[in-house]
């Protein structure tokens, strides 16, 4: 029989129940109340990143910014195709919103999906679909029969959806461009045009399943970089944070967006990097940009120090942000509410304790990944395809993207070998 959560507590029950309807409720309200809406939730970046004056969501295999078809993240849409939402265990945000997907394989023909921006930018604004009848029925439509036709028949094979979704946008585009070889891909996918069109996708995503599939296929269900390692020439039309990441970027709004690989080691939410804001000066001096890149780094480490934190307490972004200054999900509040929540378990600390074992936690990672044979990656390391899409967000030349990409990374570095010898550890000079 479950515990009583009071019994969770002892005699810190009354404290904890204080906390919880108090501060802990009117946070969570504040910040995350946008979540918990039927047209809430992180699907809702897709409208947001994929429309506007400048959109920074990357279509048509990162050919293009802005998505015409966005608005599947629009409220309209989502009020119209959601059925609930769900969250995890005595979470009040609730930022997992499901809907119905026919299935075979479940007992009542239907399964249980989550809606989520990543797999929904891989699989629909990276092909570039759009529904035969642009209506919001046409839409809805369209949802149903990626979902059911694409996005399951991925699952099914235990690929990952965004990696599979991007390597297929890499495939079709090298296709065209004829930098993969006629004879290894199927018949269907040797003329015409690919990107843009859902049955082909299907196709594809069937032949894929196949217990010898043909070696470019083989290859996109190994992800993007395993399509780039088979077929050289796409490395660069990959829109990736370089050799051996996920191919899940999934903004261009500024440079730093793209460090994502220093970043992704610690946790899912760690690398919002989209959020640090910052305009390039006009210049590429180390003087000129100095300034800027020593604030955007020291701001992206303290999102990392604030993630590591909040992965190892078991807490998730969306709620872990109560306990941050103002709800930004950077540092540690000024009122000590993580503190005293901890205090209710028994567990008596200090924020300075926190706020060291974050650090310490994120040094003592870095230095196992070096030790493993782990590098900071170059701005040669990065594709081509990531340099247009900036320039086309920022406007600027690719080559003056590239040299700021290198300074930007010299900056981590230097941030990053300072917090390691903090604490006992120390970079590789040539690193």
């Amino acid at each position: 029989e479950p515990l009583p959560w009071q019994d969770w507590f002892g005699t810190r029950a009354g404290q904890f129940w204080d906390l919880h309807q108090g501060e802990i409720r009117t946070r969570l309200e504040t910040y995350t109340g946008r979540l918990s809406r039927r047209d809430g939730g992180t699907v809702t970046k897709l409208y947001a990143t994929g429309q506007g004056k400048q959109p920074t969501l990357p279509a048509r295999n990162a050919q293009r910014l802005g998505y015409g078809l966005a608005d599947l993240g629009a409220r309209r849409v989502l009020q119209d195709s959601r059925e609930g939402q769900t969250g995890c265990h005595w979470c009040q945000v609730n930022c997992r919103h499901w809907h119905w997907v026919q299935a075979d394989y479940a007992p009542d023909g239907r399964d249980r999906f989550l809606d989520d921006f990543e797999p929904t930018y891989a699989l629909f604004a990276m092909l570039d679909l759009h529904p035969p009848d642009d209506s919001t029925q046409g839409r809805l439509q369209l949802l149903e029969e990626v979902d059911r036709r694409v996005l399951l028949p991925i699952e099914e094979m235990g690929c990952d959806v965004i990696d599979v979704g991007v390597a297929l946008a890499a495939l079709f585009e090298g296709l065209e461009l004829g930098l993969i070889p006629a004879e290894d891909v199927p018949p269907f996918l040797r003329g015409g045009a690919q990107l843009g069109n859902l049955e082909l996708v299907v196709e594809t995503i069937e032949a894929l399943r196949l217990s010898d599939p043909a070696p470019a296929l083989r290859a996109v269900g190994n992800g993007p970089q395993a399509l780039a390692e088979r077929y050289p020439d796409l490395q660069r039309l990959l829109f990736t944070s370089g050799p051996g990441t996920l191919g899940n970027a999934g903004h261009a709004n500024q440079l730093w967006t793209f460090l994502m690989p220093f970043s992704r080691f610690f946790g899912h939410y760690v690398g919002q990097l989209y959020k640090i804001h910052g305009e390039l000066p006009s210049g590429t001096s180390p003087a000129e940009v100095g300034p800027i890149f020593e604030d955007v780094i020291r701001q992206a480490l303290q999102r990392e120090f604030f993630g590591c934190l909040g992965n190892a307490l078991s807490t998730c972004a969306f709620t872990f942000v109560i306990f941050s200054q103002d709800g930004q999900g950077v540092t540690l509040d000024d009122s000590d509410l993580l503190v005293r929540m901890l205090a209710c378990y028994g567990i008596e600390t200090r924020r300075e304790d926190l706020e060291w074992f974050a650090e310490a936690f994120w040094a003592q990672s870095i230095a196992f990944k070096l030790e493993r044979g782990w590098a900071p990656p170059s701005a040669a390391d990065y594709p081509d395809r990531v340099y247009e899409a900036l320039t086309q967000a920022l406007d600027r030349p690719a080559g003056e993207l590239r040299i700021l990409m290198d300074l930007l990374i010299g900056e981590w570095k230097r941030q990053a070998a300072s917090i390691m010898h903090k604490y006992g550890y120390e970079a590789p000079a040539d690193w």
